[in-house]
């Protein structure tokens, strides 16, 4: 197909121009042009105010092959401007697979963009192996990069990535290694990455799963921080579960157990503990304790009694550092009364104790809130004011009773 287009005014010249536009087409080649010619010489052949436009694409695809080129052109005399484009795809099914990708910019008979992308399918049977290779060059960066990714046995693949760039940007060989096993209850991780004469990152993990209980580990190091490592342990059985973590942050270490342990079904026994230790050198150990427990202590037609307990130790001295708290709950059906005692027990052996009692006695029901009462010890300055207190030290007993009817 081909068509022109021209105009021409004998006093205006910088309007002139003629068009011709080109089509050609066959089963493997496609071909357009674009050719614009302007100006006062507007209809000669040597005329430099023009401007071409051109592209094609070829396609040589069989049976097993995937190929076509496709090429973009720009020129444009006047202004010294040549621009040409190609991008060439080839893909090979025979035996596996093998794929090429190339693109080339031309520019003023320079070459700003040149990129190539292959890679290669050779995978058997049930083992997997894929390779790839990506290259780039450019005025200001040139970069070559190689990929593998295979499957030694069933379950396990690797991974190996090379890296070189020079110009703007300065590697040498810079190599990533991941590597990882899944067998079932059994995973394992690895990630490797490092230069000829440094190492810059490496990580290790795994994790095990049994009927038991749960296992895992995890370590990293790198070139710009301090090792850190965390394990994890989980265990269940029919006494309870226990979970045990340890972590360590260069010199710093940090180790968290906690566990629910049921001590007696009958009774409905449990205990929950939390212990959290941090140490690191030249100064002492911290540690942050926490246990608490539930029991029924008695339950029949008349009488159910049950006792929970709270105990916290921790080392920040701006804080209480121990306390004790127990609750006793007490139900009476025979008297008619709910009964709850509260015991707190805080450090320097100072005491508070509180029972809260519900019952219904005719004509009404009441509410007492029953003794509250303070035990601690008082230094010799506080027991001088009363003369019969005596010189010695001495256990006062505060006791604050009130009583509600309802």
């Amino acid at each position: 197909m081909r068509a022109e287009h021209e105009f021409y005014c004998s006093t205006t010249a910088h309007i002139n121009h003629k068009v011709q536009l080109r089509h050609e087409e066959s089963p493997s080649h496609t071909k357009s042009s674009v050719d614009v010619s302007y100006g006062k010489h507007w209809d000669e052949i040597n005329n430099k105010h023009r401007l071409l436009l051109s592209q094609s694409f070829r396609n040589q695809s069989r049976h097993n092959l995937t190929s076509y080129a496709l090429e973009f052109s720009l020129q444009v005399p006047d202004k010294r401007l040549n621009y040409k484009t190609q991008l060439m795809h080839s893909h090979l099914r025979q035996r596996g697979a093998e794929s090429s990708t190339h693109l080339k910019v031309n520019y003023n008979d320079q070459m700003p963009l040149v990129a190539g992308l292959h890679w290669k399918d050779t995978s058997k049977a049930m083992f997997r192996n894929w390779e790839g290779m990506f290259n780039m060059d450019t005025p200001w960066l040139y970069m070559h990069t190689t990929h593998k990714l295979s499957q030694p046995q069933r379950h396990t693949y690797q991974l190996t990535s090379e890296l070189t760039a020079r110009k703007w940007l300065t590697v040498r060989s810079l190599v990533l290694e991941g590597y990882y096993r899944d067998r079932s209850k059994d995973r394992e991780a690895r990630l490797h990455l490092y230069a000829p004469a440094v190492t810059y990152l490496k990580a290790v993990g795994w994790v095990m799963v049994a009927k038991q209980g749960l296992k895992a580990s995890c370590t990293i190091s790198s070139v710009w921080s301090p090792a850190l490592r965390g394990d994890l342990s989980l265990e269940n059985s029919k006494q309870g579960r226990t979970l045990q973590l340890a972590s360590s942050y260069g010199k710093h270490n940090l180790s968290l157990t906690a566990g629910l342990t049921t001590l007696d079904k009958n009774l409905r026994k449990r205990m929950v503990m939390m212990k959290m230790t941090l140490s690191e050198p030249k100064h002492p150990s911290m540690e942050l304790e926490l246990e608490g427990g539930v029991e029924e202590l008695r339950k029949d037609k008349q009488i159910y009694q049950k006792r929970a307990l709270l105990l916290l130790r921790q080392p920040f001295q701006n804080f209480l550092q121990s306390f004790l708290l127990q609750e006793t709950f007490t139900v009476d059906l025979h008297k008619g009364l709910y009964i709850l005692e509260s015991k707190a027990h805080l450090y320097s052996n100072r005491d508070i104790i509180h029972t809260l009692t519900l019952g219904y006695q005719q004509p009404s029901p009441f509410v007492s809130p029953g003794p509250l009462v303070f035990l601690g010890p008082y230094s010799q300055r506080s027991q001088s004011r009363s003369a019969d207190l005596g010189s010695g030290p001495t256990n006062v007993n505060i006791i604050i009773w009130s009583f509600l009817n309802l």
